[in-house]
């Protein structure tokens, strides 16, 4: 039976198991019962040769080096930038005049009152995902590892009555990002084709020719016109009856452009 294998740095390699064996019985929500046990996490090795990926499409810096017996290691960078602006301009005219005139004595014209309206609003969206490509390689290994959880100075989860659910005791470390992240961009590599993520500092993430979040980039503008008149009629008939007459006419205009195609309502 042949081995599964799996790409790392563009090399086929064996895969192999992680080694880590986590045991978590809930005790059906008793949690003088309950427990979470993980084994077999502490003996990876960090400071192997880790390489920096050149492809705008990737997520991670991974290994599957000989000093992990082969098992795979990866440090993920992720991260989006989404951007949306919202603009509105709006605008009003109207006018009232009293008039006093009609036809006869059973259908007269009491006012007059017109006006326009317009209003204009744009909705733009920026969407950018992160990508690994071209970070400083140098930059991860054993010392970017802490045991100094944020949480460690907090309550404990389920007050401590779930041993082993989080804690630094129990597998969980974590990296001092701001730190970290200026040590990855430290001589990061020129990817040829490569634009920079807004302010990140990383490259946008693309898959193929099309950046990672094109589906969530747009531009929407509308606009909408109308024009009413009013007139108030009293008088008619033998009875005296007063009513208003309405007329009104809007027009509305909208342009969307996703990236991908480009359409006109009106």
């Amino acid at each position: 039976m042949a081995k599964a294998t799996t790409k790392v740095n563009g090399v086929n390699v064996d895969t192999v198991p992680t080694g880590i064996d986590i045991q978590l019985d809930s005790a059906q929500g008793d949690l003088s019962q309950a427990f979470v046990n993980a084994q077999g996490w502490d003996n990876y090795n960090y400071d192997v040769d880790w390489q920096s990926p050149t492809a705008l499409n990737a997520l991670s810096l991974t290994t599957a080096d000989a000093l992990n017996d082969g098992r795979r290691l990866s440090h993920y960078i992720t991260g989006r930038i989404d951007n949306p602006v919202r603009e509105m301009s709006t605008g009003e005219f109207d006018a009232k005049r009293y008039v006093d005139f009609g036809f006869g004595d059973g259908f007269m014209f009491g006012a007059v009152k017109f006006g326009v309206r317009y209003s204009r609003e744009v909705l733009e969206n920026f969407d950018q995902a992160v990508s690994a490509a071209g970070v400083n390689a140098d930059a991860v290994g054993s010392f970017t590892i802490s045991d100094a959880l944020v949480s460690d100075g907090q309550t404990e989860f389920f007050n401590g009555n779930f041993p082993g659910t989080f804690g630094a005791n129990s597998g969980w470390k974590t990296i001092d990002n701001l730190s970290h992240i200026a040590a990855l961009q430290d001589g990061m590599a020129d990817i040829e084709g490569g634009i920079k993520a807004g302010d990140s500092g990383f490259y946008e993430r693309f898959n193929g020719p099309h950046p990672q979040q094109y589906a969530t980039n747009f531009d929407v503008e509308q606009t909408i016109s109308s024009a009413y008149f009013m007139t108030d009629i009293y008088g008619i008939g033998a009875v005296g009856v007063n009513a208003d007459a309405v007329g009104s006419f809007t027009i509305s205009d909208a342009l969307v452009s996703d990236g991908q195609t480009e359409f006109f309502n009106g």
